[in-house]
């Protein structure tokens, strides 16, 4: 956070080595925050949570490339919400690819997206208050049936 960008680095699993990649890197909106991201199952699209403007943008990798490029941004929370003290903290893509999920701190939801599988936009579907405050993390069990989050 504070660069605005997404640093991009090649990992060589082999050697052990991460090189930095910034022809590759990604420039997002000013001001977003990006804290997390999360790639579809047919990495085809990433999915990065902003911490400070609340919203999720969606990256599509450009055909026979490393390059990722901004297609779609959509806010976490309902219009109308209060945000002082909201901010965003994770997101995942379900196994399926069907759905995209994020935290909202201070709204203390989980925001759920349904995802199309083919131009990869999100759809708000739910913001479900879950009972935990300021939620920083969640994943699925290994069924995908069940969403563990810690607040």
């Amino acid at each position: 956070m504070g660069t605005d960008k997404i640093h991009v680095y090649l990992l060589d699993l082999f050697k052990g080595l991460i090189e930095a990649r910034p022809e590759f890197d990604i420039n997002m909106q000013p001001g977003s925050g990006p804290r997390h991201l999360d790639f579809s199952p047919d990495e085809r699209h990433a999915y990065v949570i902003n911490e400070l403007n609340c919203t999720i943008t969606t990256l599509e990798r450009v055909l026979s490339s490393r390059v990722y490029e901004e297609t779609d941004s959509i806010s976490t929370v309902p219009d109308k919400t209060d945000m002082n003290g909201v901010s965003t903290a994770a997101i995942k893509v379900h196994p399926s690819g069907k759905f995209v999920y994020g935290s909202n701190r201070g709204h203390d939801s989980i925001a759920i997206f349904s995802r199309d599988l083919g131009s990869g936009k999100l759809t708000n579907v739910e913001n479900l208050k879950i009972g935990v405050e300021r939620p920083r993390d969640f994943s699925f069990d290994p069924s995908g049936n069940f969403l563990l989050a810690a607040g």
